[in-house]
């Protein structure tokens, strides 16, 4: 109602989002995760799969993706959608979804998408490094040097750790994220 009154609706990206999942509560509160596992500071499902709303009244239409983002492309998605350039001296670390919003794209043909929690995040979370790829997740436990495997199609509950089921993809996942880590940690 604001942006209407002041007359700048369509020239404003409103963007809805949340840097983690829902706390751990029982289904009846607001931010219950059923089904998903866990909550915030957990890369599980329920730690990391939130909705995002982007809305640019008159300039892009409304479509539904599954496609997996993360909250660093925020930043770079507006630069795309209003022709800004991004400055020389900023660091973007994520796509841009404009291809997706404008229906270019269904996915961003990314080769995966990692994620790093080099700290616990209290109420007995871990250290964590993940790696989502083709449709499985990996999360790394890096100080117990314990990893797990999920089939998210399948399992979006992750309940069934496939780790030792699937000790070559296991190992290749990981080589992949832990290269990822490392090229990070360079790029600072």
């Amino acid at each position: 109602d604001a942006l209407d009154k002041l007359r700048v609706t369509k020239d404003t990206i409103i963007v809805l989002t949340s840097d983690n999942g829902g706390a751990c509560m029982p289904a009846s509160r607001p931010t219950s995760n059923y089904t998903l596992r866990a909550s915030k500071g957990f890369n599980y499902e329920g730690g990391i799969r939130i909705p995002t709303f982007i809305t640019w009244p008159g300039n892009i239409k409304a479509l539904k993706s599954s496609e997996p983002v993360i909250t660093m492309a925020i930043y770079p998605t507006p630069l795309e959608l209003t022709g800004c350039k991004q400055l020389p001296e900023q660091t973007v670390d994520g796509l841009s979804l404009a291809p997706l919003i404008r229906g270019d794209k269904k996915t961003l043909n990314r080769p995966f998408l990692a994620l790093l929690y080099p700290d616990p995040q209290g109420h007995k979370s871990q250290a964590t490094q993940t790696i989502l790829k083709d449709g499985w997740k990996l999360i790394h436990f890096i100080k117990l040097n314990e990893t797990e495997l999920y089939r998210l199609d399948e399992d979006v509950g992750e309940k069934n750790d496939l780790a030792k089921a699937d000790p070559k993809r296991t190992r290749e996942l990981l080589a992949t994220l832990n290269e990822w880590v490392e090229e990070t940690r360079q790029k600072k």
